[in-house]
C-alpha cells in the first residue's frame, strides 16, 4: 500500500527519468572526451612525425645519404619520450628503412596501414586489437601512416603505433567522478523534486478528496480549485458537473423507485384478487355440492321435529329424537364451519404448517361433494418431517384445486373402472442451482381419469387457460397454484398419459429440515417409499 502512494510514484519516476538523462549525458561526455584525447594523441604524433620528416627532407634537399645507423639514436631517444610503442620509417619503395617496436606489435595490421599509405600518398589511420575501455571493449591500438614528401615526389613514409591506454585511464578516472556526481545529483533533484511536485499536485488532490469525504447533498458549491484556469481547476469543474448529473439522475432513480414499489405493491395487490377469486369459485363449487349434502340432515331433522310435536310420544323416545336432531345438526354445523374455514380471508402471512394435517382436513371436507361418491381417495402420508413456512389458507386452496382438477378429470373419463384419487408425501433431496443439496417435501396427487393431452401441457400452468367446457372453469386454478408455489420457493409439474391418468407433483422446501441445516444440525433423509404413516383410505 505505501509504494502505491503518488509521492512515491513521483519520487520513483523522477529518479528513472533523471537517471536516464544523466547517463545519456554521460554517455555523450565520455565520447567527446575520447575524441578528444585521441586529437591530443594525433597530434603528439604529428609532432613526432614532423621532426623525423624535416630531418629526411633536409638530407635529400643536399643529396646525402642518411645510414639508418646515424638515425637510430635519435629515433630511439624520440621513441623513448613519446607514448608510442612502434616506429617504422620506410623508403620510397615501402621497404623498411627503420623499424623499432615494443611486444606485442600488430605487424599484419601496420604493414597493411603502411602500403594502404604508400599506394595513396595520404595520410592513414586506423584502429585493431581489443581491449576494456571505461564501460565496454574499445579498440586496443590507433595505427597512424604519414608520407614523406619533397615537393611532389613521396621519399619515404612514417608509421606509428599508438596503445590507447593514455586515453582509457583517464577516462575512467573522470567516470568514476562523474558516476558520483550523477548518483549525488539524483538525491538531490529527486528529493527536491518530489516535494516540488508534491506541493504542485498531492496537496490540490488531498484538498479534492477531503472536500469529497466532507460532500452532502444540500451543498450548492461542491469542489473548488485555488489556481483558476489550471488543470485542477478542470477536473473540480469537471466533477461538479459529474455530481449535478448524479444528483439529478439519483433523483429520477428515487422516482423510479417509487414507482416500481407502487407498481410492486398494485401488482401484489393483483396477484391477491386473482388468488381471492379463484378461491370464492372454488368456494361456490363447494358449495353447491355441500348443498347437497347439507339437505338430507335438514330433512333428517325437520322429521324427528315433525315427530316431536306428536302428544303421545313416550320420553325415552323423545330423549333419543334430539339426540339425533342434535347429531344431525353437528354435521351441518361441521360442514359449514369447514366451508367458512376455508372462505376465510387470508393476511398471506406465513407460519409453520404441518402438511399432512391440511390435506387431512381438505380431503375431510372435500368428501362431501356428490362427484364424489364413485371415487375413493387415499392418503399415503410418508413425510417425516411434514412441515413447510407457509400460508395454511393457502396451502388448503392449492391442494383443494387440485383434488376438484382431479374429481373433474376422473368424472370425464367415462371409464368403467371405479375412479381413485392417490394422495402421497415424501421428502426428497434436490440439489439447487447452486450446487448444495437441500430436503424438499414431495406431495403427488394422482388420478386414474382422462388425462391431458401432449399438445395442452405446454399451457396448463397459463392464465385462464382451460380445457373444461364453459362455465365449468375459470382457467386460473393451476395458474394460481403455480403463483402461490413459486412465492414459497417450490416447484410443480405435471405428468400425464392420455386416457391413463394425471400426476400432479408439488416440492417445497422443508421448514424444520433446512433450518436445522442452517444450525448446523444433520439432516434425516426420509425418502420416498419409506413409510412412516398409515395409509388412509376414504
Amino acid at each position: 500500500m505505501f509504494f502505491r502512494r503518488l509521492n512515491i510514484h513521483i519520487a520513483v519516476n523522477l529518479f528513472f527519468v533523471m537517471g536516464t538523462a544523466m547517463l545519456l549525458l554521460n554517455a555523450v561526455v565520455i565520447h567527446v572526451e575520447k575524441n578528444l584525447l585521441l586529437k591530443s594523441e594525433f597530434s603528439k604524433a604529428a609532432m613526432l612525425t614532423a621532426g623525423i620528416e624535416n630531418l629526411l627532407i633536409s638530407a635529400c634537399a643536399s643529396g646525402s645519404q642518411i645510414s639508418p645507423s646515424a638515425l637510430t639514436p635519435y629515433l630511439e631517444g624520440m621513441l623513448a619520450a613519446s607514448p608510442f610503442s612502434v616506429l617504422s620509417v620506410t623508403d620510397s619503395q615501402g621497404q623498411d628503412f627503420w623499424f623499432s617496436a615494443k611486444p606485442d606489435t600488430p605487424h599484419r595490421e601496420l604493414r597493411q596501414v603502411t602500403e594502404e599509405m604508400m599506394h595513396t600518398g595520404r595520410r592513414v589511420i586506423r584502429f585493431t586489437g581489443i581491449t576494456w575501455g571505461v564501460f565496454w571493449k574499445q579498440k586496443r591500438d590507433m595505427l597512424i601512416a604519414f608520407p614523406v614528401l619533397y615537393g611532389q615526389e613521396r621519399i619515404a613514409g612514417i608509421a606509428l603505433v599508438m596503445p590507447l591506454h593514455s586515453v582509457y585511464q583517464p577516462l575512467r578516472h573522470s567516470q568514476i567522478i562523474l558516476v558520483t556526481y550523477i548518483l549525488v545529483n539524483l538525491f538531490v533533484l529527486t528529493v527536491a523534486g518530489s516535494w516540488r511536485l508534491a506541493g504542485i499536485l498531492r496537496r490540490p488532490m488531498n484538498r479534492l478528496a477531503k472536500r469529497a469525504e466532507e460532500f452532502k447533498e444540500e451543498d450548492d458549491i461542491l469542489f473548488l480549485s485555488e489556481a483558476e484556469g489550471s488543470e485542477f481547476s478542470q477536473v473540480s469543474k469537471a466533477l461538479n458537473r459529474m455530481l449535478c448529473r448524479i444528483s439529478s439522475g439519483k433523483e429520477e432513480l428515487k422516482h423510479t423507485i417509487r414507482s416500481l414499489e407502487k407498481a410492486n405493491r398494485d401488482l401484489k395487490k393483483a396477484q391477491n384478487d386473482i388468488i381471492r377469486a379463484e378461491k370464492l369459485a372454488s368456494v361456490g363449487r363447494l358449495a353447491a355440492g355441500i348443498a347437497h349434502e347439507i339437505g338430507n340432515p335438514i330433512a333428517i331433522v325437520m322429521g324427528y321435529l315433525e315427530l316431536l310435536r306428536q302428544p303421545d310420544i313416550a320420553g325415552e323416545e323423545k330423549t333419543d329424537f334430539i339426540r339425533r336432531t342434535e347429531s344431525e345438526v353437528s354435521r351441518i354445523n361441521a360442514i359449514i364451519r369447514q366451508l367458512l374455514d376455508f372462505s376465510r380471508p387470508s393476511d398471506g402471512s406465513r407460519s409453520e404448517a404441518p402438511v399432512h394435517g391440511i390435506l387431512e382436513d381438505t380431503v375431510a371436507m372435500f368428501r362431501f361433494q356428490p362427484r364424489m361418491s364413485d371415487i375413493g381417495i387415499s392418503l399415503s402420508l410418508c413425510a417425516n418431517p411434514d412441515t413447510v413456512k407457509a400460508d395454511p389458507s393457502q396451502l388448503r386452496q392449492i391442494f383443494l384445486n387440485l383434488m376438484m382438477n382431479a374429481a373433474d378429470a376422473v368424472a370425464s373419463s367415462g371409464k368403467e373402472d371405479p375412479g381413485r384419487i392417490i394422495v402421497s408425501t415424501c421428502t426428497e433431496m434436490i440439489e439447487k442451482q447452486t450446487g448444495q443439496p437441500i430436503s424438499m417435501l414431495r406431495i403427488e396427487f394422482q388420478d386414474n381419469g382422462a388425462g391431458i393431452a401432449e399438445k395442452d401441457m405446454e399451457n396448463i400452468f397459463e392464465p385462464f387457460y382451460t380445457t373444461k367446457e364453459p362455465g365449468k372453469g375459470t382457467g386460473l386454478g393451476l395458474s394460481v397454484c403455480y403463483m402461490i408455489i413459486e412465492a414459497l420457493g417450490g416447484t410443480i409439474r405435471a405428468e400425464s398419459l392420455e386416457g391413463k391418468g394425471t400426476s400432479m407433483i408439488i416440492h417445497l422446501p422443508l421448514y424444520a429440515e433446512n433450518r436445522n441445516a442452517e444450525n448446523g444440525v444433520p439432516k434425516e433423509s426420509h425418502d420416498c417409499g419409506k413409510d412412516t404413516k398409515t395409509t388412509a383410505h376414504y
